[in-house]
């Protein structure tokens, strides 16, 4: 079983690393798990800094708040 952790970031880039990092890697029954942050418009530097934590990055350049965010971790 594959586990997708999302997590909708604006302006994190001093949290997000702690944040991926924090992401269970071991679960009983679960064979992968993998992080998707939608870096919803940020200013910072929040997709870069996830991406170097070993995230997967997906952006909006225009801030479309957490239900947009939502969305967009679903299609």
């Amino acid at each position: 079983m594959y586990v997708l952790v999302y997590i909708p970031a604006f302006n994190e880039e001093h949290r997000i690393a702690g944040v991926i990092e924090s992401v269970p890697r071991d679960l009983s029954g679960v064979t992968q798990i993998g992080v998707l942050v939608v870096d919803d418009g940020s200013t910072d530097r929040t997709g870069k800094v996830a991406e170097a934590a070993g995230a997967g990055v997906l952006r909006h350049e225009v801030n479309q708040g957490v239900g947009g965010a939502f969305h967009t971790a679903l299609e």
